[in-house]
Protein backbone atom coordinates (compact mmCIF):
# COMPACT_ATOMS: atom_id res chain seq x y z
CA UNK A 1 0.00 0.00 0.00
CA UNK A 2 2.77 2.47 0.79
CA UNK A 3 4.66 2.00 -2.50
CA UNK A 4 2.91 4.91 -4.19
CA UNK A 5 3.19 7.64 -1.61
CA UNK A 6 5.72 6.53 0.94
CA UNK A 7 5.18 5.11 4.41
CA UNK A 8 4.62 8.51 6.04
CA UNK A 9 1.80 9.33 3.68
CA UNK A 10 0.15 5.97 4.23
CA UNK A 11 0.44 6.31 8.00
CA UNK A 12 -1.24 9.70 7.76
CA UNK A 13 -4.09 8.28 5.73
CA UNK A 14 -4.48 5.37 8.15
CA UNK A 15 -4.80 7.87 10.97
CA UNK A 16 -7.81 9.40 9.19
CA UNK A 17 -9.78 6.15 9.46
CA UNK A 18 -12.21 5.56 12.29
CA UNK A 19 -11.48 3.00 15.02
CA UNK A 20 -10.82 0.08 14.82
CA UNK A 21 -9.78 0.44 11.20
CA UNK A 22 -7.11 3.05 11.89
CA UNK A 23 -5.10 0.83 14.20
CA UNK A 24 -5.54 -2.32 12.10
CA UNK A 25 -4.49 -0.43 8.95
CA UNK A 26 -1.36 0.96 10.61
CA UNK A 27 -0.32 -2.46 11.84
CA UNK A 28 -1.00 -4.16 8.50
CA UNK A 29 -0.05 -1.58 5.87
CA UNK A 30 2.62 0.48 7.65
CA UNK A 31 4.25 -1.93 10.08
CA UNK A 32 3.61 -4.94 7.79
CA UNK A 33 2.37 -7.33 10.49
CA UNK A 34 0.52 -10.39 9.13
CA UNK A 35 -3.19 -10.73 9.91
CA UNK A 36 -2.59 -13.67 12.26
CA UNK A 37 -0.15 -11.67 14.34
CA UNK A 38 -2.55 -8.73 14.54
CA UNK A 39 -5.33 -11.08 15.66
CA UNK A 40 -3.14 -12.39 18.48
CA UNK A 41 -1.98 -8.91 19.44
CA UNK A 42 -5.51 -7.51 19.54
CA UNK A 43 -7.03 -10.70 20.94
CA UNK A 44 -9.53 -10.86 18.09
CA UNK A 45 -10.69 -13.62 15.80
CA UNK A 46 -8.55 -13.96 12.65
CA UNK A 47 -11.60 -13.58 10.39
CA UNK A 48 -12.56 -10.35 12.19
CA UNK A 49 -9.10 -8.91 11.56
CA UNK A 50 -9.15 -10.03 7.92
CA UNK A 51 -12.53 -8.32 7.44
CA UNK A 52 -11.24 -5.14 9.08
CA UNK A 53 -8.17 -5.16 6.80
CA UNK A 54 -10.45 -5.59 3.78
CA UNK A 55 -12.68 -2.70 4.86
CA UNK A 56 -9.72 -0.48 5.78
CA UNK A 57 -8.23 -1.08 2.31
CA UNK A 58 -11.50 0.02 0.71
CA UNK A 59 -11.62 3.14 2.91
CA UNK A 60 -8.01 4.01 2.04
CA UNK A 61 -8.75 3.63 -1.66
CA UNK A 62 -11.58 6.13 -1.27
CA UNK A 63 -9.29 8.56 0.57
CA UNK A 64 -6.61 8.29 -2.10
CA UNK A 65 -9.27 8.62 -4.81
CA UNK A 66 -10.59 11.86 -3.30
CA UNK A 67 -7.05 13.19 -3.18
CA UNK A 68 -6.63 12.69 -6.94
CA UNK A 69 -9.93 14.40 -7.81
Amino acid sequence: MHRRGGPGRTAGKCGQLKPPYDEIAKLYFCEEHPAGEIAELKQKNLKTVQTQIYRARAMLRKLYGKERS
